[in-house]
């Protein structure tokens, strides 16, 4: 909280030793000043503080990379009554996707104001596509399922598997669900399987891939 001694004199002593016309009261404790105009007269003041809160701080994660092309949420580590970010908004969060440094000014509920920021920078997290060779679906929960292995942002996708009749044993647009080497809930026999999949990263153009994978049992 801001103490003010008022304007139209020339010098201020408080009773914190203090000697300019505001002061921080950051104690719970009374406050004195002595301030003089310019004919030397003095007048004396004095205001007691009952409860002293501290201001909000450090109140936002870390700074932080992220992917030039994902979004970033950021979210105070805490809930205040009042939210301003520097980018206008009003809400307990925002979310970005631009690097740069953001501002957040909140106030409690003792309408104390507080001041903090993060930094974001870009990483070059690429978009890959990977899809391994084998799996071995057998529960051990290692490699138990076969799907490709993403990153970045994946649009339009879809991943299928046909056996070497050409009969279809799996098929998603889910990027991250995978197939458990069973067909109509029957185990499939250890083998060569064909796995072909459409998909879309970033801005790209749609691309389609094909390759083999071993079931192992």
């Amino acid at each position: 909280m801001t103490l003010d001694a008022g304007d139209g004199f020339s010098s201020y002593r408080w009773s914190n030793g203090q000697t300019g016309r505001y002061v921080e009261a950051t104690q719970s404790t009374a406050y004195s000043v002595l301030a003089a105009d310019a004919l030397g007269c003095i007048s004396k003041d004095t205001i007691e503080i009952k409860n002293a809160y501290p201001a909000p701080a450090v109140f936002l994660p870390a700074d932080t990379a992220i992917c030039a092309t994902d979004p970033f949420t950021i979210h105070p580590v805490q809930s205040f009554s009042a939210y301003r970010w520097s980018t206008g908004a009003s809400t307990e969060s925002i979310t970005v996707q631009i690097p740069g440094t953001y501002r957040l000014q909140v106030e409690d509920d003792h309408w104390c104001a507080g001041l903090d920021s993060i930094r974001i920078v870009a990483k070059d997290c690429g978009d890959r596509f990977f899809v391994p060779n084998a799996f071995t679906p057998n529960n051990d929960g290692v490699n138990d399922s076969f799907k490709p292995l993403i990153s970045g942002r994946v649009s339009d996708y879809e991943f299928s598997v046909y056996n070497l009749y050409g009969q279809m044993v799996f098929s998603s647009r889910r990027p991250g669900e995978g197939w458990n080497g069973k067909y109509r809930n029957r185990f499939q026999n250890a083998g060569t399987y064909i796995w072909i999949s459409r998909y879309k990263t970033g801005n790209e153009a749609m691309r389609l891939d094909r390759g083999l994978v071993e079931l192992v049992r």
